[in-house]
């Protein structure tokens, strides 16, 4: 069973940092800590391949020795508050895991201190919660400049004791950097907004170019698993990377999986379809006689949203896998269901299908208002299950788009999606 808590002890051999160091590989990696003293960490998850958002607290004992060793790094990037209120200790590891507890980003805060730390898994409903929380924390930070790290070396190097002055001598030198207790709602919702999009527009240029490629070499073999009337060709590439996954990228195989060339490429993708193609796979017939037949017809139009009742649209959510995965943090899927609804009212839930689906804008956009705009936000559904909505039921041949689908695209030798 995965360790969920760390405790850096000896007996229990729960250290963070070996946890840490083993995640930090060909990923997005998000830290909000007060100190750092221990950059060492950070040049190692540089050196595997992870870009790195970084914010602490601009304050003793943050060591300026350690942020000189990584400013000037690529694939890093730093911001910074003053202000002593700020006293967070988050780590999250782009679709994987979060820890949050009492270690700063110290080697004895992740190492010998005894600490208390709890992972959180991205299936988790409390993992998308952090993640806004980041957001948030990024948006009022600065960005650290190198001349507001000179100042802060200048400070550090003339203080023989940490005294009482040091926190107005930062202040007065570099300024207040505090998190607003009462925000700006609109300037807050617009830049987090942008940033979201922008994020969310790379990923989807990045996968559906590698996609459209996959589905080129799917067809020019020239075999189906099931035919067009079943299943549309995007859903029967999902359930190859679905059978990818089951059969071939188990567990963490795929990061080590290397990044193929163009002609290596396509004949090993080619070398596994029609392994699929000649291969039982019972998951493909629940998909095609129930899965998708509800799903695609249920959201067909925004007509055919209003009109279902409320035991035929929770039916329809039930099926997305991302919503179904989180049951067993409520407890069973019934009382999920209960919770869902419970929460957002049938009427909101209708409006943010009928947006997602049909709404004006492109579909980027639209995914974003769902996590964004609070018309359409919906409380225990998160992006991934948005996302995943979707690609199941959009009318212009846009695949459905997860995790699964990355981990099973880079073991085939397409790299980190």
């Amino acid at each position: 069973m995965d360790t969920l808590l760390f405790s850096n002890s000896k007996i229990r051999r729960d250290f963070l940092r070996s946890k840490l160091e083993a995640l930090g590989k060909n990923r997005d990696v998000f830290i909000a800590v007060a100190f750092f003293t221990y950059a060492e960490l950070i040049e190692k998850f540089l050196n595997n391949n992870c870009t790195v958002y970084l914010i602490f607290r601009l304050g003793f004992p943050t060591n300026p020795r350690h942020l000189e060793k990584i400013i000037s790094k690529k694939n890093i990037l730093i911001r910074y508050y003053t202000d002593p209120s700020f006293h967070p200790k988050l780590y999250i590891f782009e679709n994987e895991a979060a820890f949050v507890g009492s270690s700063n980003l110290t080697d004895s805060g992740i190492l010998t201190n005894q600490e208390l730390n709890i992972k959180i898994d991205f299936d988790n409903p409390i993992f998308e919660e952090l993640n806004k929380i980041f957001f948030e924390y990024w948006e009022h930070a600065k960005p650290l400049t190198q001349g507001d790290l000179s100042k802060y070396k200048l400070i550090w190097s003339n203080l023989v004791d940490i005294n009482a002055d040091a926190e107005q001598k930062i202040e007065k030198r570099i300024g207040n950097v505090c998190f607003p207790n009462i925000s700006r709602p609109d300037k807050d919702k617009k830049n987090k907004k942008r940033i979201y999009h922008e994020k969310l527009l790379k990923r989807y240029q990045n996968f559906l170019d590698k996609f459209n490629t996959l589905k080129e070499l799917y067809l020019d073999i020239g075999e189906r698993k099931v035919t067009e009337d079943q299943l549309p060709i995007r859903i029967e590439i999902d359930q190859f990377l679905n059978w990818i996954r089951k059969t071939k990228a188990q567990g963490k195989t795929y990061e080590d999986a290397p990044t193929r060339n163009c002609t290596d490429l396509h004949n090993f993708i080619q070398d596994n379809i029609r392994i699929f193609l000649s291969a039982e796979f019972l998951d493909i017939i629940e998909v095609y006689q129930n899965r998708y037949p509800l799903i695609s017809t249920n959201l067909s139009s925004p007509l055919k949203i209003n009109r279902l009742t409320e035991e035929e649209l929770l039916t329809t959510i039930s099926k997305i896998h991302a919503f179904a995965a989180r049951f067993r943090y409520y407890g069973s899927i019934e009382q999920m269901l209960e919770t869902f609804l419970k929460e957002n009212g049938l009427d909101k839930i209708k409006d943010t299908l009928k947006h997602l689906l049909f709404g004006h804008g492109d579909f980027q956009l639209r995914i974003v208002d769902c996590v964004f705009n609070p018309k359409f936000d919906l409380r225990h559904f998160g992006v991934s299950c948005i996302e995943e909505t979707f690609g199941w039921a959009n009318t212009v041949e846009i695949p459905i788009c997860n995790e699964r689908t990355f981990i099973s695209m880079q073991w085939l030798g397409f790299g980190k999606m």
